[in-house]
């Protein structure tokens, strides 16, 4: 049997990420190599989803969180190739809210925070008002004072490292004004007191 062998298929060389946020650059790049006398003519990225990706770089970002197998393929101009696959894990974007308690003037709210998913959350960044009242607390507590709307922002790391952003409005409902009346308020006479709030 007389074989002839035709090239030397190339060495791949490659960085790519293997977990990434759903909506975050995956970033890969590929310096692979081939002795003298031969050529890489040709480099394919497939990163799991149908279009493939005919660089050596480049970045993909995914809608969808799952799981996505996909392969590194590079060709040389004799025909030799080198093959590698490699599976990527896009975790999903978290989707925070919060909810408060209490909602008067002059008293502490309660702010809570949750995520739609259950991947716990690690990092809290609230920013209350205009004025640069911020907190780093899980589930903060917050006077604002005067009635009135209040943007209230929250930005939030889960434990897969993926962050949301989230403004909800927070409304303070004005506080009643106590106040009586008393009519006939004369010595030894029955005093007529009503509310007047």
């Amino acid at each position: 049997i007389e074989v002839t062998v035709i090239g030397t298929a190339p060495s791949l060389s490659y960085s790519i990420e293997n977990e990434i946020c759903q909506g975050s650059p995956l970033n890969f790049s590929e310096n692979s190599t081939v002795p003298p006398g031969n050529t890489i003519d040709q480099v394919i990225w497939n990163l799991g989803e149908v279009d493939s990706v005919f660089s050596s770089s480049g970045a993909q970002i995914y809608q969808d969180s799952g799981l996505y197998a996909g392969f590194l393929e590079v060709t040389t101009l004799e025909g030799c190739s080198s093959k590698e696959n490699f599976v990527i894990e896009v975790f999903p974007k978290p989707i925070i809210s919060f909810e408060t308690t209490n909602y008067c003037p002059y008293e502490d709210i309660n702010f809570e925070a949750s995520n739609v998913y259950a991947v716990p959350l690690n990092s809290f960044n609230w920013n209350f008002d205009q004025d640069g009242n911020t907190s780093n607390e899980v589930s903060p507590l917050y006077n604002f004072g005067v009635t009135g709307n209040y943007n209230v922002e929250l930005i939030s790391i889960d434990s897969n490292q993926c962050a949301d952003t989230v403004v909800q409005v927070v409304f303070i409902q004005p506080a009643p004004v106590a106040d009586i009346f008393i009519s006939n308020p004369c010595e030894l006479n029955a005093l007529e007191i009503s509310d007047n709030s």
